[in-house]
């Protein structure tokens, strides 16, 4: 008879016969903890997408309040109303809608950590610079394209050492990410990017975070590195069947990658090469 301390289950003990209803017992408590983090992370992107929706609507209700309130002046105010109208969208016009302006924070270090970016409605192709300012830039801020329906293509630069948790959570319109320079990627990065077919990651990264490439079905081909230290448990599920996992062979990657998918119920194979 065992006795298995069910502390990550709802704080109980539970008694089995043998060590095969263990082994199920332990899946069944994976099974668990893997659901309850997968409906928190569709209960966050369903409220910023009501939080957005609730933004759009402000915004129109704004603009519309503005246009009536212009319509009620007098006939020389409304003449100057329609040509000040027509200079901002001749200047909305003028610029590139690929242009980017980044916000960003000033680290201990003296690099940068990227915060945020405007036109974030528009721009389909976000490339982030090595520098700006003169600094480097180091890190990638936590949640940066998270929940973003438009960007499809995304260049991270070499001097980048940090992608902080959810960075690309939930980007439906992700095709193409290009990833160069990193050591750590954090929990939940590539996940729920449905239209993301491969991702390589560089040489020099050190550690995968939980759920780091995860739950993107059409992912077919992870491209990883010999300088994996760590790559959490829960990792590479819920992608196509058939996934490919390339490995240098021989490597500690390949080591931990194999460790990693003997807990997938799906067909994902190892590539060595």
């Amino acid at each position: 008879m065992y006795i298995i301390e069910r502390s990550k289950f709802k704080g109980r003990s539970i008694n089995v016969e043998s060590a095969a209803d263990i082994g199920l017992f332990r899946k069944c408590i994976r099974w668990n903890y893997r659901t309850d983090k997968i409906q928190g992370i569709q209960r966050l992107l369903k409220k910023e997408k009501v939080e957005m929706r609730k933004k759009i609507l402000v915004g129109l209700l704004i603009a519309v309040s503005v246009t009536c309130f212009s319509g009620c002046g007098s006939s020389s105010d409304q003449g100057n109303n329609t040509k000040e109208e027509v200079v901002t969208k001749k200047n909305a016009d003028e610029k590139d809608e690929n242009d980017l302006t980044f916000d960003y924070y000033e680290l201990d270090d003296g690099t940068l950590e990227i915060q945020g970016y405007d036109n974030k409605d528009k721009v389909k192709i976000v490339e982030i610079p090595d520098t700006i300012d003169g600094k480097k830039v180091s890190v990638l801020n936590l949640g940066l394209f998270r929940s973003n329906e438009v960007v499809e293509e995304i260049i991270l630069p070499e001097s980048l050492k940090i992608i902080e948790d959810q960075a690309f959570l939930g980007a439906t319109a992700l095709r193409k990410l290009e990833i160069n320079g990193i050591e750590t990627m954090g929990d939940y990065c590539i996940y729920g990017c449905p239209k993301i077919k491969e991702v390589r990651l560089p040489e020099g990264l050190k550690e995968l975070g939980e759920s780091a490439i995860e739950n993107c079905e059409n992912l077919t081909d992870i491209y990883l590195p010999s300088t994996l230290e760590t790559i959490d448990e829960y990792n590479f599920d819920l992608c196509a069947d058939g996934l490919k996992i390339h490995v240098p062979a021989g490597s500690n990657t390949e080591t931990l990658v194999r460790k990693v998918i003997e807990n997938l119920e799906y067909n994902v194979e190892v590539v060595p090469e």
